[in-house]
């Protein structure tokens, strides 16, 4: 990806087809950003800030949500990920969500339209429960039909 200064890209994160990201920085500096998205986890929530330069790598595990800033004039930031893109599976949160308080550098952001309609990290939270009680119900209906079957 290539980025001018105060580009802020993120926070992206799969809903399926989840990916470990190797995020290089090739040219420049940046201020990567990564949110634990991993409901059973006690860290969940916690947002986590890296300044990377010129040869840093971090890896983002893939129940992480990822953004980062440019600081420098110009920034080149190669992704090495773990499985295929699934375009379905895309989403966002707000880069600028008050509940997660993330401190960007930039007074003057530039963000894409795609980012700039990403939901609330509320809504991102209140999906996972609905998603939650999907596949309990699910579940017990697979139970159920085991049951009368055998």
């Amino acid at each position: 990806a290539f980025s001018k200064k105060n580009v802020i890209r993120g926070l992206h994160f799969k809903t399926s087809n989840k990916q470990t990201k190797f995020i290089h920085v090739i040219k420049g500096r940046i201020l990567d950003v990564i949110v634990n998205l991993n409901k059973r986890s006690r860290q969940f929530g916690k947002v986590n800030r890296y300044y990377l330069d010129e040869g840093d790598t971090l890896v983002v595990p893939n129940k992480y949500a990822h953004g980062y800033e440019c600081l420098s004039k110009t920034c080149t930031v190669l992704y090495h990920l773990d499985n295929y893109r699934n375009i379905r599976g895309e989403n966002g949160i707000f880069y600028k969500d008050k509940d997660l308080n993330i401190k960007w550098t930039t007074k003057k952001p530039i963000i894409s339209k795609r980012d700039k309609l990403s939901k609330s990290f509320i809504l991102f939270k209140k999906s996972i429960k609905t998603l939650w009680r999907v596949r309990v119900t699910i579940m017990a209906v697979i139970k159920n039909i085991i049951n009368f079957f055998f």
